[in-house]
């Protein structure tokens, strides 16, 4: 593939980290969807602990600053960058994009019930 070769155009390098970035995105979405079904954790007795797991963007900053650390994604690199907190704000930049973008999906195509039977 192009796109791995060295003498690649630097739009074709540009548009592998975008690919690369939605790719970090998707694989967090599914670690968040994943954690909040897990049968133990819906079993935890801690009501905070609880809340902070089961709301979308707590867990997502944990997983994206997660998923930061072990791929070395920092947004703010070039701006600025502390090894750890650069990470802690690249995934809780990325946790508000996809949660944002999760409610905007869900009120887009989601199927609104109107009364219990």
């Amino acid at each position: 593939m192009f796109l791995f070769q060295k003498d690649a155009n630097p739009d074709a390098r540009l548009r592998m980290s975008d690919i690369q970035l939605v790719l970090l995105m998707l694989i967090g979405k599914v670690c968040i969807y994943t954690i909040q079904k897990f049968p133990l954790v819906q079993q935890i007795k801690m009501p905070l602990l609880n809340q902070l797991i089961l709301c979308n963007f707590c867990l997502g900053t944990w997983v994206y600053f997660f998923l930061a650390l072990v791929f070395r994604v920092a947004l703010f690199k070039s701006v600025l960058y502390f090894p750890v907190v650069s990470e802690l704000a690249t995934g809780a930049t990325i946790s508000l994009v996809v949660h944002l973008f999760s409610i905007g999906w869900n009120e887009w195509f989601g199927t609104l019930v109107i009364g219990d039977k």
